[in-house]
């Protein structure tokens, strides 16, 4: 058994370690509009978001969705469905149903305005007959989805007591039930996670060029995992999302159904997102400054810079390479940087100062402190690209490494510095780090700040 999870350690941190592919972001999100639907929710006193809640939950993450309308009486349920064309899909909305087939909440292919009233009036009935305690609130009219090539996933997000939010994937619709097994890893999820958690379902098998039908746009379901990935870590007032059916074919993906259960958690993370097993990176923790430059902004490094992160250390000169990696930059491995990026945040923060050019954000410095095994210190290292130092980058980097240092409760921060690397001594010792020599090699010096 240890063995076994020796190497799922392993596989784990093999996919980790994997460059992001180009377009895996998922940082263009709304999170305003996400929380305030949470938060809505939670003001009314709903243990459950409203179907059209749910909706507007899942666009706020990029996840598509088709348009749901809630009507109350048949009259309305064939006016409804007329205005939005047939044929339409007829839903039951009860509080406290949450399988909807289960209890016969579900009509398609309605075809007229007397067969959509009839669905109404069947559907009140199967939920007193099959759901008595269940709180009839009226029927859901939607818009019959035309995707013969679609099959049927089902992708949820529940909370466990011990580990956590955890993301789950696997077959959806009436395949569910014949096909009951799911897989799961925990977010925060990047792509190459994403995509294991795909290949190792068994609905994988039908993904590909399946029965006729072209392959499904995987990348799309991929987005829409670390979408889901992403609601964890930001909103943890959200204790569970099932999507079920979750459509996906050669066109894309879309939620068919979504049911999103609230908790009395706050809609914001804490700082060390102590809901989570593992910290992800805060998205919207930024800073904007003025520099010679122009204008530039500071924020946490995420997984996707991959590649602004090789591209500055193409541009920097083999004096400051030497100075921060006491190697040549191109003597650094892939996998070297790609470490730089994947930060747990919990244990490690790492910086970086960018602006915008024509291509889009360019980083032009970066700093983080690691948090030494057992112990309440860290150690710190910095670079800042050649074109940018005097600038006082390096100081606004250095102070906002401090204040997360004091902020998860260190003690000190250390950082080894080459004896004849007199700029970054001269920036040190105005900061108020105390310089000592190193005894493990005398072209070495050590600089330390005690922030207690």
């Amino acid at each position: 058994l240890a063995f076994s999870h020796l190497l799922e350690f392993v596989r784990n941190r093999e996919l980790r370690m994997r460059p992001p592919k180009a377009g895996s972001d998922t940082s263009k999100i709304d999170l305003v509009a996400a929380r305030a639907v949470a938060m809505t929710a939670q003001s009314e006193k709903r243990h459950r978001l409203l179907e059209s809640q749910a909706e507007e939950l899942l666009r706020a993450f990029g996840i598509p969705t088709g348009k749901s309308i809630l009507v109350t009486n048949p009259g309305q349920a064939a006016s409804t469905a007329e205005s939005i064309g047939f044929p339409v899909a007829m839903k039951l909305a009860a509080a406290g149903v949450a399988q909807k087939t289960d209890v016969g909440g579900v009509m398609l292919n309605i075809l007229s305005a007397a067969e959509a009233q009839e669905a109404f009036n069947t559907l009140r009935r199967n939920c007193s007959k099959y759901a008595p305690m269940a709180a009839f609130r009226g029927v859901i009219v939607q818009s019959m989805v035309r995707r013969p090539n679609a099959r049927e996933l089902s992708l949820s997000m529940l909370t466990d007591p011990v580990l956590g939010p955890v993301i789950k994937l696997g077959a959806g619709g009436q395949m569910g039930s014949l096909l009951p097994e799911t897989v799961a890893a925990l977010p925060p999820i990047i792509a190459p996670v994403a995509e294991d958690l795909i290949a190792r379902s068994r609905i994988c098998q039908a993904l590909g060029t399946f029965r006729g039908m072209p392959p499904a746009d995987t990348e799309a379901l991929v987005r829409v995992i670390m979408a889901m990935s992403r609601m964890a870590e930001t909103i943890p007032s959200i204790a569970e999302v099932v999507i079920n059916p979750l459509f996906i074919d050669e066109e894309g993906v879309l939620a068919v159904d979504c049911s999103v259960a609230i908790c009395a958690r706050s809609p914001l993370p804490d700082a060390r997102h102590s809901h989570m097993t593992i910290a992800p990176c805060a998205l919207d923790k930024k800073k904007c400054f003025t520099a010679p430059k122009g204008p530039m902004r500071m924020r946490l490094i995420r997984s996707d810079d991959f590649e602004p992160l090789r591209r500055l250390l193409a541009r920097i000169s083999r004096r400051s390479a030497y100075m921060r990696f006491h190697k040549e930059a191109s003597k650094i491995t892939t996998e070297e940087l790609i470490d730089f990026t994947q930060i747990d945040y919990d244990r490690e923060v790492a910086l970086c100062v960018e602006d915008d050019n024509i291509y889009g954000p360019e980083i032009h410095a970066v700093a983080r402190f690691r948090t030494l095994p057992g112990t309440s210190q860290a150690e710190f290292g910095i670079l800042v690209e050649d074109s940018c130092q005097g600038n006082g980058i390096g100081t606004i980097l250095m102070k906002a490494l401090e204040q997360e240092a004091r902020a998860r409760g260190l003690d000190s921060l250390t950082g080894y510095i080459l004896a004849d690397n007199k700029p970054m001594r001269a920036m040190m010792t105005k900061l108020g780090y105390k310089q000592s020599q190193y005894s493990g090699d005398s072209s070495m010096l050590l600089f330390t700040l005690n922030l207690s």
